[in-house]
């Protein structure tokens, strides 16, 4: 009997957002009726606040000394600092956790940052792992291969963030040899987290203004609000103006009034 050729790769996008408290990501498989899969970390840590980070995977680093790694993924270590990775795409990153602002401006601070970099791409790494296996199932509408990638950002970030991003993306990459990362376009995307949120509903004026009506001496104002893992961030869109994005707020300068009035 003949053996059963294999089933032909589907193309799909790869999206990876970056929070502070969870990475998550996203397959968008490119052909017609196809759904959108989260990819799922299937062990995620039980001190995870599930009604949010469940099957997200975990963005923390351990960088207070040279202990059992700098990235245990769902493990914990009690007796090591666990620092949100988030920031240290940043050249001068801002953390809470003291060690590493006195590591990072004291001598030694190329061996910290070669440990924060180490750390990002085994995060990287991890997430990737987990795409190779959701990418080779052959239910759901699989097989898949990436053919595109897209990295999520904050308004905030620079082009200093973004390229550091970039870079550690493509040398995590390079390590894989799977077949369904043998066909990644060389551009990798990039797209503001504001704008992949419902505020993209109102992207332009055509949009917005279906819905806010025309412009006027006092025109009405759609806010986005994102609450993130430690920031607030909030994007004004005027009716038939372009979009007026707003510093982030920390979380704990905001408070809500019993009848939902918001304070900042």
């Amino acid at each position: 009997m003949a053996n059963r050729s294999p089933q032909r790769r589907k193309p799909t996008i790869l999206s990876k957002d970056w929070g502070s408290t969870a990475v998550r990501a996203s397959l968008y498989p490119r052909h017609q009726g196809a759904l959108l899969r989260e990819v799922w970390n299937q062990h995620p840590n039980p001190w995870y606040d599930e009604r949010y980070q469940e099957g997200g995977f975990c963005p923390y680093l351990y960088l207070n000394d040279d202990g059992d790694g700098v990235y245990l993924g769902e493990r914990i270590d009690l007796n090591r600092v666990a620092t949100p990775s988030k920031p240290f795409f940043a050249e001068v990153p801002m953390t809470n956790n003291e060690f590493v602002k006195a590591a990072l401006s004291g001598p030694r601070a190329k061996t910290m940052w070669e440990r924060i970099d180490t750390g990002l791409k085994k995060i990287i790494e991890t997430v990737f792992r987990q795409v190779v296996r959701d990418c080779n199932e052959t239910t759901k509408g699989g097989p898949f291969y990436i053919d595109e990638i897209a990295l999520a950002y904050p308004t905030y970030w620079t082009e200093v963030e973004r390229k550091k991003y970039e870079r550690l993306v493509r040398e995590v990459l390079s390590t894989f040899e799977d077949e369904c990362l043998r066909q990644v376009r060389p551009q990798i995307v990039f797209h503001e987290e504001c704008l992949a949120a419902a505020n993209n509903l109102f992207s332009t004026i055509t949009q917005s203004d279906a819905v806010m009506g025309p412009i006027t001496d006092q025109p009405p104002l759609l806010v986005t609000i994102d609450f993130g893992g430690h920031t607030l961030a909030s994007v004004v869109k005027p009716s038939g103006y372009s979009v007026c994005f707003l510093t982030d707020y920390r979380m704990d300068v905001c408070t809500v009034s019993q009848d939902g009035t918001m304070m900042i």
